[in-house]
């Protein structure tokens, strides 16, 4: 029968602090991950919903309001709010067929590490352009 190598005092403890030390590193990377995915999704949202603001206001250039919903309905399902407030088209723009137009979509994205470390928001915006369609407003 072989005997067990006893193990001195002060090892007892160790995996105790090594664990205590590097816990709080651990789950500083894990928040950092959840916040970089949070942070992607919310971008891929406001894509989305400046590419659908700026298809409706490519078919409808005299209707702003109109455009706004659009973009602000596309990101109505994500669990990602928007408002109308965060969709915004030039002043002035062109109406004419052919002519390009944008829509831009921004917002501040509240990270999870703020509840943490204090701090703030992140700021995501995009913006997608479209030429107007003949045939408008039909």
């Amino acid at each position: 029968m072989q005997k067990r190598k006893s193990t001195s005092i002060g090892e007892h403890g160790q995996s105790l602090v090594e664990m205590a030390l590097l816990l709080p590193l651990l789950a500083l990377i894990l928040v950092g991950i959840v916040d970089l995915g949070r942070a992607y999704f919310g971008y891929i949202t406001i894509t989305n919903a400046a590419r659908e603001g700026v298809r409706y206001a490519a078919k409808n250039p005299l209707d702003d309001t109109g455009a706004k919903t659009a973009a602000v309905a596309e990101a109505s399902g994500s669990g990602f709010t928007i408002t109308s407030n965060d969709v915004s088209l030039p002043t002035g723009h062109s109406i004419q067929p052919g002519d390009p137009i944008s829509v831009t979509v921004s917002v501040n994205f509240p990270l999870l590490s703020t509840y943490i470390f204090g701090g703030g928001s992140i700021r995501l915006s995009n913006s997608a352009t479209m030429v107007i369609l003949q045939g408008v407003g039909d």
